[in-house]
């Protein structure tokens, strides 16, 4: 969370949603996205189109980068967090 509320400059909380991911499948696994504000008028769809999951599903290409930059940075904070256990369990 810390990634992505100093990215978006917004004070939020997690939630979780309904949908499938392959994070079911996996062991220890967790499934998190962006959390942004979508502006369907950016890449020039009428009301109604664009939403996620459907055939003509679109995202902002400026939505997408600040997407990855979240996405880095929560897996470096991640890896950070797991050196420390490692570091832990050996001391």
């Amino acid at each position: 969370m810390d990634a992505w509320k100093e990215s978006s400059g917004r004070a939020g909380e997690p939630f979780v949603m309904g949908g499938g991911t392959y994070a079911r499948k996996i062991p220890n696994a967790v499934a998190f996205g962006p959390g942004q504000q979508r502006d369907f008028r950016i890449p020039g769809l009428p009301d109604g189109h664009g939403n996620g999951h459907c055939a003509d599903e679109a995202e902002a290409a400026e939505n997408l980068k600040n997407a990855v930059k979240i996405y880095v940075e929560a897996l470096i904070r991640v890896d950070q967090w797991i050196g420390k256990q490692k570091e832990n369990k050996f001391l």
